[in-house]
């Protein structure tokens, strides 16, 4: 027996499919943006669901993506620098989604079994398995049973061999105030008079708050303007992994049960949006 209350065994999974679960463990986002994410996966990749329902995709990866800017200049400089980029980008399972804060795991079943038959699935299709953002323990987003889920998990994969790396920390802001002066009240006096100094310029910006599936947001012109921005910053980033395409964005837009507010705010002519989904 699991902390969920029962197990699954790893025949039962691979003998049926099963659809994505309503209610995946680990999950802060509404289940609707993972499907959007498997219905349009980012270029290049081929989403997949396993039998148990977790939520994964298949891509060529750059084992270079992520490595320090010396290493990645010391091969560049190398005579053969295509060729060796060429070797290390293998065929990957990952595990999870580019859209998800933590990976989404289905519920009522066990580590062990989970990440057996995760191995299952790998070795028949890649060179290199990843499970995307297993959260730590220990992170205050989560429920109890989640967080005993993710040690249970993390344990399960020491045993079968998987090497461990740490990722990005997790940055949020507790809301425990009732107002913006409670917030202020808690900063050093220095944080205090620059935050207000920007809170006196907020009188030159137009600010719109709009719901996902609202009459604006079928606008096609809307959508493609909202892309480009997304491509702007996808541009200037230094590391490209995953990129997601307009189909993605326009059936997120256009979803009224994922309950998202797009936020805008303009100054002058340029508008720049952030996105923020609601649970």
């Amino acid at each position: 027996m699991g902390p969920y209350g029962g197990v699954i065994s790893l025949l039962e999974i691979l003998q049926k499919q099963v659809s994505i679960p309503t209610r995946l463990l680990n999950s802060l986002e509404p289940p609707g943006l993972i499907q959007h994410f498997l219905d349009y996966p980012p270029e290049g990749f081929k989403a997949i669901v396993s039998a148990i329902g977790q939520p994964g995709f298949r891509v060529k990866f750059g084992l270079l993506t992520t490595v320090d800017a010396g290493t990645l200049q010391l091969v560049n400089s190398l005579p053969a620098a295509g060729l060796v980029r060429q070797i290390l980008t293998w065929r990957t399972l990952f595990w999870g989604t580019t859209v998800t804060e933590y990976l989404p795991i289905p519920s009522q079943i066990d580590g062990p079994v989970l990440v057996e038959s995760m191995l299952t699935a790998w070795r028949r299709s890649s060179k290199l398995l990843v499970l995307k953002d297993i959260p730590n323990n220990q992170s205050p987003l989560l429920t109890k049973t989640e967080r005993i889920a993710a040690a249970e998990l993390v344990e399960a994969c020491k045993n079968a061999g998987f090497i461990l790396i740490a990722g990005q920390a997790l940055a949020y802001v507790p809301i425990d105030f009732e107002n913006v002066e409670e917030y202020l009240s808690r900063l050093s006096s220095a944080r205090r008079k620059n935050i207000r100094r920007k809170m006196r310029a907020r009188s030159d910006i137009q600010i719109e708050m709009m719901h996902t599936g609202c009459e604006r947001l079928n606008s096609a012109d809307l959508l493609k303007e909202l892309y480009e921005l997304y491509l702007n910053v996808y541009r200037q980033s230094e590391i490209h992994f995953d990129k997601l395409t307009a189909e993605f964005f326009s059936a997120v837009f256009k979803d009224n049960s994922l309950d998202g507010h797009p936020i805008s705010y303009f100054r002058s002519l340029w508008p720049v949006y952030r996105t923020v989904f609601c649970m």
